[in-house]
């Protein structure tokens, strides 16, 4: 009793001089995990030195969106119309994206992932398009505030 009383004491004062505990670091029993451990995500872990015991895992990295586009202008200056939206589906499409056309204001513009933002840049350029700036780190519910779903 004294050593479980003793652990927890530990447990309590590394917890307090951190933030949280690391991946699979001993959390104590599933109260202090939930106290101990980022977003209070645990589970258990079985090794040779501690046997069964809780041990904390790191919270899931946020999902995040971007939502750029992908000009293609002709060379008098127009935006191309109906050949441009359809360059820009494939773009999206080939990211697995969503693409978009504003409510506000004129334009399509694709949600994509943000860690597929440079496959989108790369893909706009291989179909003689220009990516434009955009807003990254969004909630998908951010990323398409503005979104009205291209369907033709």
């Amino acid at each position: 009793m004294r050593l479980s009383l003793a652990l927890v004491s530990t447990l309590e004062a590394v917890a307090a001089s951190a933030d949280f505990l690391g991946q699979d670091k001993a959390c104590g029993d599933n109260k202090l995990c939930e106290h101990n451990c980022e977003e209070g995500r645990y589970h258990i872990l079985t090794d040779l030195i501690n046997g069964i015991h809780f041990g904390c895992l790191l919270a899931p990295a946020p999902i995040t969106y971007s939502n750029p586009d992908c000009l293609f202008v002709q060379e008098d200056g127009a935006v191309d119309g109906a050949d441009g939206t359809t360059r820009a589906r494939v773009v999206c499409d080939n990211v697995g994206g969503t693409l978009c056309e504003r409510k506000s204001t004129s334009g399509d513009y694709c949600i994509v992932l943000d860690k597929n933002l440079g496959a989108f840049v790369l893909q706009c350029e291989k179909y003689h398009g220009t990516p434009t700036e955009n807003s990254s780190g969004l909630s998908y519910k951010a990323a398409s505030s503005d979104c009205k779903k291209k369907t033709e």
